[in-house]
């Protein structure tokens, strides 16, 4: 992973690729908590926590992932035919891929749940306090180390399929 350069020439900007979330222009932003600095948070940790590159974005690509129809009369049906210990171990995988599903944003790019999770503290902790009127550095260590401190397992995200 590479240094994150926020630059101010010739319009604020960062090194990685443009995402859209809470600024509709997608401007970076950095030195105040505000939509701009939000979204130059999101760019920066969906670069150090990728969406991973296969498995599902979606909760009925979960269920074709499980084998299960998308459509809810064809899978109430397929879900009668199983035993309760079946429909359990169904219920509790889909649960679990539920809770790593990736977060679409508003332009309809996809960020991983963690960077997601992440971002507002990140902008509040390390964006937040820079000099607005100047460029910047941030070394991908610091940036790792932060992610580092903060790393927990996700508990809060269990319902978002369901």
């Amino acid at each position: 992973m590479h240094d994150i350069r926020l630059t101010l020439s010739p319009t604020a900007d960062v090194n990685v690729p443009l995402l859209r979330h809470h600024a509709p222009s997608g401007a970076a932003g950095w030195g105040y908590l505000g939509s701009g600095p939000a979204d130059t948070a999101l760019r920066i940790l969906a670069q150090f926590l990728p969406v991973p590159k296969t498995g599902p974005r979606t909760p009925e690509e979960v269920l074709l992932h499980l084998g299960l129809p998308s459509d809810d009369e064809q899978r109430e049906q397929a879900l009668a035919d199983l035993s309760d210990e079946q429909t359990e171990d169904l219920d509790r995988r889909y649960a679990e891929h539920c809770e790593q599903l990736p977060i679409r944003l508003f332009d309809g790019q996809y960020v991983s749940r963690q960077a997601w999770q992440l971002h507002q503290e990140f902008k509040r902790d390390v964006l937040g306090g820079l000099n607005q009127e100047c460029d910047h550095v941030i070394e991908a260590d610091t940036i790792h180390q932060w992610i580092h401190q903060r790393q927990t397992p996700d508990v809060s995200a269990s319902a978002a399929c369901r």
